[in-house]
């Protein structure tokens, strides 16, 4: 068992063999440690609970390097990855034993470059090719009406040749401008004025946009995975969870994503989750036919009782993690071991997942905070990683516990992903993650409860984000200096 946890003993079931974690957040790979033995955990965030957690795991972090926090996305990895901390990394590979196995949130150019060259190296995810098929939303439009399933009212075109009249007349109020890539609500844009889209096409005047109607309602968020089954394509579809889009006290816009709750899909109608998982299986059986295979997620908006998908996630998504500790919780098979054993066609899991699968109502919910400032920031307080209780109107530390474990009490929560003092954030990236068993969304199921609020407030004002042209350099944990 790892140090600082009291999670359940790791599953004796995979191959023998080094495993390591490629990701954006290196408390993603953190969460799954009970489960996977990771020799190493490569991530843009710096990480500093990887080696709180355990010294087993040699860290790899782009934003170490750099002493500046972004929005990361895994375009960073890879260029990290041919950079001097790939350098690094190479070396480290060559100490390893094999085979060497690189569970990924997503796949990229280098990486595969790298594993082609080597006879020994696999990497448990789809390679990047198919991976961006199924990321172009205006593909999934098409597949979602050769699959007969509901998508909401739109159309593509010419961002240059729209205007505003015309798109409000036929959409209605608050048209959504949405371009075929990007995560995290980067891409996606309500239209309020005709200032707003001609802010958007100053730079985007030729490329192709989904427009489309808003519909007002909650959003859901799902896992799965696709895999074959004694030759027969096989999709395990589990709980969903309702997504946090965009609240003022944690994100600059309101479609920026901000966490999910799976603790309040119990308040939900049981035909509507379960509409959205059979959604979910039919999407996935016709991803398999186009060579897909492992764990994707689907984003989903209930607009007046009726689910309609948005788009699909063919990765790991910032929820997998969150669930897999959840499902440990309540003794589920997680779904990154379905995901794995989609990839070990040599060294299957078949005993032990149909051993142990069995539906649970998952419990959980994380909340994502962003510099909320219009300009770069130094963080010139410091938000220690760890358990706080929440009691009445006190927050306050009490333990190292860096992952959200079954010892955390209901009034627990667990703060994690931040950054260190004197490090700067650019506007609008994530400054830290806060995960407990709890719900943290009110009544509505759209916006945060008061408690989770108040957390929120708290631990922005100990973080204390100046705009960075206001001060000079802070020195940073790191040796970089902030600015």
């Amino acid at each position: 068992m790892y140090p600082n946890t009291a999670q359940k003993e790791r599953p004796e079931i995979l191959p023998e063999g080094s495993w390591g974690w490629f990701g954006q957040r290196a408390h993603d790979g953190v969460s799954m440690c009970h489960l996977i033995p990771f020799s190493f955990i490569y991530s843009c965030d710096s990480g500093p609970e990887v080696t709180a957690f355990s010294n087993n795991i040699t860290p790899f972090s782009v934003e170490k390097m750099l002493g500046f926090r972004r929005f990361w996305s895994n375009k960073s990895l890879d260029q990290s990855v041919s950079g001097v901390e790939g350098q690094r990394f190479y070396s480290f590979l060559d100490t390893l034993k094999k085979p060497v196995y690189f569970l990924c949130y997503r796949s990229f150019g280098e990486l595969e470059n790298l594993v082609s060259k080597q006879k020994n190296f696999l990497i448990v995810a789809v390679p990047e090719r198919i991976k961006n098929f199924f990321d172009n939303k205006i593909i999934f439009r098409r597949l979602l009406k050769k699959l007969g399933i509901p998508k909401i009212p739109g159309e593509t075109a010419e961002l240059g040749n729209i205007r505003f009249p015309e798109i409000v007349a036929k959409f209605g109020r608050r048209p959504v401008v949405q371009f075929p890539y990007g995560s995290s609500g980067l891409n996606t844009f309500f239209i309020e004025t005709s200032e707003d889209l001609d802010k958007i096409q100053k730079s985007n005047i030729d490329k192709t946009a989904i427009l489309s109607r808003y519909l007002n309602g909650y959003s859901l968020n799902i896992n799965a995975v696709v895999f074959n089954d004694k030759g027969q394509i096989s999709v395990h579809v589990s709980q969903p969870s309702l997504q946090i889009v965009g609240p003022e006290s944690c994100a600059m816009r309101e479609t920026i994503y901000c966490g999910n709750d799976f603790t309040s899909v119990r308040f939900l109608d049981s035909k509507i989750v379960d509409e959205v998982r059979e959604y979910t299986r039919t999407i996935g059986k016709m991803m398999a036919h186009y060579g897909y295979k492992g764990i994707f997620g689907i984003d989903f908006i209930v607009h007046e009782g009726k689910p309609y998908p948005l788009e699909i996630n063919p990765r790991f998504q910032n929820s997998t993690p969150l669930q897999t500790l959840a499902e440990t919780k309540e003794g589920a098979v997680p779904i990154v071991f379905y995901h794995i054993n989609s990839f070990l066609n040599e060294y299957v899991l078949k005993d032990y997942l149909n051993e142990n699968n069995r539906e649970v109502v998952l419990s959980g919910s994380q909340l994502i905070l962003h510099n909320l400032h219009k300009e770069t920031c130094v963080a010139t307080g410091h938000v220690k990683s760890g358990v706080y209780r929440v009691k009445d109107s006190e927050i306050e530390f009490i333990r190292d516990d860096v992952t959200l474990t079954d010892s955390v009490a209901e009034n627990e929560i667990v703060v994690a992903g931040g950054m260190p003092q004197g490090m700067s954030v650019e506007s609008g990236a994530p400054v830290l993650k806060m995960q407990r068993w709890g719900s943290v969304l009110g009544p509505d199921l759209i916006n945060l409860n008061a408690e989770s609020e108040k957390i929120a407030k708290f631990l922005y004002d100990k973080l204390k984000l100046v705009p960075a042209d206001s001060m000079s350099a802070v020195p940073c944990e790191f040796g970089h200096t902030g600015l």
